[in-house]
């Protein structure tokens, strides 16, 4: 799984990601199909959504942001797996101390 660049807007309080999946992944127990992809995280709201190249969101799920003592030094993105199942867990933004946490 691959996560390229990273943008926050502090006006609305919202952190935006653009990620590629190398396969399929579940997230809040919805099937999100490999591809490209923008996150964007709402600080307000503590949710974030998943938006395909169409601009169409895919899925919205509870997530909590925790702030690093230090930067990543990439991208990466965090999930478990259990059988065929891949579950989207996390998300760490390279030089940056953001990590976007899935509930």
């Amino acid at each position: 799984l691959l996560s390229i660049g990273a943008l926050a807007d502090d006006n609305d309080k919202i952190l935006k990601d653009s990620f590629e999946f190398s396969r399929d992944v579940t997230v809040a127990n919805t099937l999100v199909k490999k591809g490209r992809y923008v996150v964007k995280f709402n600080a307000q709201t503590s949710m974030v959504s998943i938006i395909d190249d169409k601009a169409n969101v895919v899925v919205t799920a509870r997530a909590t942001m925790k702030m690093n003592a230090q930067n990543f030094d990439k991208d990466e993105i965090l999930f478990n797996e259990s059988g065929d199942k891949v579950v989207l867990t996390g998300l760490r933004l390279g030089g940056q101390k953001e990590e976007i946490t899935l509930s």
